[in-house]
Formats: structure tokens, C-alpha cells, sequence
């Protein structure tokens, strides 16, 4: 099933701070980087021109999260002009990033002994399951968690496809009580790394070519895919509406949140109330120990068509 390592590095909590603290995409959050100026206080003018310098390196075509995750994985960064950039905006950052390291660095240390003693056996007939769901048979994912700055009470975690071993769990702010949320964490984000060694993304394809292309509407930022992968996966375990983690949190019933002045919170609610709704279906197969197929995922992007499209 899943085999862990969990990691704290430093060079990606530097990584995931500074981006944190600049707009430079739409999943940007500013209650988060209020949080760490509690911490650091207001940047200098120098300061401001080293995040601005960030912000160019990952508006560059080709740069945003795959840059981001090459320094989660610490690789190495080899255009040596991108190279020293980084390092200057490092050097200039330094302070600021110092206090935040001393504060967050034991929380980080707590929970990674917490995760260390984690114990799947009892859910291992549930995720053999999922394994099935997926299509992903006699394997066991071996996956390296790096534990990273997390500004909220609740844990947060995410994944890339060009990195299908890794993840990121955002939880130095989660509280030690709530392990079980850290745990609904830590599995779904290890779903989207099983997803992505599955072949289903060939089911996902067909129904949205039948279902959503022929209505020609652009969607980017998230894509289709996110919006269908995570409602999927949401619909098994996550925020509390998934088959697994069902009543952990209210049922959603309406969106009351403006896209335009929240756009980050707005598809956040509109995936859990989709995971919601599929839900139900989700169970039906898992229960059946059924293999994920077309009339599974005409059905999601049906959910997604109803929800999404005006």
C-alpha cells in the first residue's frame, strides 16, 4: 500500500514562505502571508524587490510550481543566472526567513515524529479497494512527505504530476489534537499521487471530450483536470464530505462565495460541494470493490456540468 518518509527541508519552506508572500497566481492567499508578517514585520524596500524578482521567475513561461517543486526536491537549479538570482533573493530574504525557521522548525520536528508512528493496518482493506478503484493492482507507493510551513489550524498538502512519488503537507500551524484531519490529509493527497499512475485519465478525457467540449468553454486556473481529479478523490476522503470521511464536516448546500473577489475559495467550495454529491456513487463502487469506469466518470463530469456551467 503506502510506504512514507517524511522530510523536513529547509530549502522548501524557504521556497513555499517566499512564493506565499507574493501575488503571483490566482491560488494566492493573502490571510496567509499576513500571518508570517505577524511574524517578520513589514518588508523593506529591498526586501519587496527580491519577492518582486521571485514573482518574475515564476511568471516566466515554463517557471511557476514546476520551479517550486524543483526546490522542494532540492534540485539543483541549473541555468547558473537563475541560479544566482535565487541566491540573492535568499540573501536578502535571510532575516525574515530566519525568525519564521525558528518559530515553525519544532512544530515541524513534532509532527514529523508524529507521522512516523503512523499505523495503516487497520485501513488496509479500505485502501485496497481505492488501489482497485484506480485500477492499480500488487503495488506498494513508496512516498516521500516534505513537511512544510502551514499558517492555518488545519493541515493542508499537495502534489505534481511531473513528481509522482512526492508531496507537500503544509501543517507546522495544525494542532497536535487534530491528528485525524492530518491523517484525511496525508491520504488524499496520496490518492492523487495514485491517480497518477493509473490510467483512468483516459476515462476522464473521453467523458469531458462528450460531455463538456461540446460547449466550448474555457476553464483555466484550475483546469478541468484539477476540478475532476479533486472532486473525485474529495469524494472518497477529504474536508470532511468524501465516503470515508463522511460527517466530518457541515453538508454544503449553496455557494455564498463571489469567484471574482475569491476565486481561490470559491472553486475550493464548489469541489467539496461536487465531492459531495458524487460521494454517494463513490461508495457504491468502492463497496462493490468496482474498477473506476465510462459510467463513473460521464457522472462526474455531469455533477460538473450542473455546478459549473451557467
Amino acid at each position: 500500500m503506502f510506504k512514507y518518509k517524511f522530510e523536513i527541508n529547509k530549502e522548501g519552506c524557504w521556497a513555499y514562505w517566499a512564493q506565499s508572500s507574493i501575488r503571483w497566481n490566482w491560488y494566492f492567499n493573502q490571510g496567509e502571508a499576513n500571518k508570517w508578517k505577524e511574524f517578520t514585520g513589514e518588508f523593506t524596500v529591498e526586501e519587496e524587490n527580491g519577492l518582486n524578482r521571485l514573482r518574475e521567475i515564476l511568471q516566466k513561461e515554463g517557471n511557476a510550481y514546476l520551479w517550486l517543486w524543483d526546490r522542494y526536491e532540492n534540485n539543483q537549479i541549473e541555468n547558473k543566472e537563475g541560479k544566482e538570482s535565487w541566491e540573492k533573493i535568499k540573501s536578502v530574504l535571510a532575516d525574515k526567513f530566519e525568525k519564521i525557521w525558528q518559530i515553525e522548525k519544532p512544530k515541524l520536528e513534532v509532527w514529523k515524529k508524529e507521522l512516523e508512528q503512523l499505523d495503516l493496518k487497520d485501513k488496509e482493506d479500505n485502501l485496497k479497494r481505492i488501489f482497485n478503484f484506480f485500477g492499480v493492482f500488487n503495488q506498494e507507493k513508496e512516498i516521500k512527505a516534505k513537511l512544510l510551513f502551514g499558517f492555518g489550524k488545519k493541515a493542508g498538502g499537495a502534489t505534481k504530476k511531473e513528481f509522482p512519488n512526492s508531496m507537500i503537507l503544509l501543517l507546522s500551524g495544525a494542532d497536535l489534537k487534530d491528528r485525524r484531519f492530518v491523517l484525511n490529509v496525508l491520504l488524499h493527497e496520496s490518492l492523487h499521487l495514485l491517480e497518477y499512475s493509473s490510467e483512468k485519465d483516459l476515462l476522464f478525457r473521453q467523458s469531458f471530450k462528450e460531455i463538456l467540449a461540446p460547449l466550448k468553454i474555457k476553464q483555466s486556473q484550475p483546469s478541468w483536470r484539477h476540478l475532476i481529479t479533486e472532486s473525485i478523490i474529495g469524494s472518497i476522503i477529504g474536508r470532511g464530505v468524501g465516503c470515508w470521511d463522511k460527517g466530518e464536516s457541515k453538508e454544503i448546500t449553496g455557494i455564498f462565495v463571489d469567484k471574482e473577489k475569491n476565486r481561490n475559495h470559491f472553486y475550493n467550495q464548489k469541489i467539496l460541494l461536487i465531492s459531495q454529491k458524487l460521494a454517494p456513487l463513490t461508495e457504491k463502487y468502492l463497496k462493490n470493490n468496482k474498477e473506476m469506469d465510462s459510467v463513473y466518470t460521464d457522472q462526474v463530469l455531469e455533477i460538473l456540468k450542473e455546478e459549473l456551467v451557467d
